[in-house]
């Protein structure tokens, strides 16, 4: 089904506000798109259903160390392979940090944490 910008519920000004706060890193493209179809479908902003709907990106390193010791912990096997020396297997760290943050976490902020936190466990291990 193809529809005009006219038959949609949603105004320019509104899905220019969903740009800003995807723009602005407030929001990943996957809760846009989730927020879009929201927005369609009820014809309410941007702002208020990232808020309703728990979408907004979790940045705050001190929220996401809890977070990114949980996807260690999860990832036993990737977590072996990485200090093994497979960097790879840190996209499936990351990704288990993503699952359980429903996709919200910043994963470049993520992958830093986790090559931190693993790396200094290498240097631990190679004493």
């Amino acid at each position: 089904m193809r529809l005009n910008l006219s038959e949609l519920n949603v105004t320019p000004e509104a899905l220019a506000g969903l740009c800003q706060l995807a723009d602005s890193g407030r929001l990943t493209s996957t809760g846009a798109k989730a927020v879009l179809a929201k927005m369609i479908e009820t014809g309410r902003g941007a702002p208020a259903l990232v808020e309703e709907m728990g979408l907004e990106v979790i940045g705050d390193d001190s929220e996401l160390d809890g977070i990114v010791n949980e996807a260690v912990a999860a990832s036993p096997g990737p977590v072996a392979a990485y200090l093994k020396g497979k960097d790879a297997a840190l996209g499936a760290i990351v990704g288990q940090a993503m699952r359980l943050t429903r996709g919200r976490a910043e994963p470049e902020i993520v992958r830093g944490l986790l090559r931190t936190k693993l790396d200094a466990r290498k240097e631990q291990d190679d004493d």
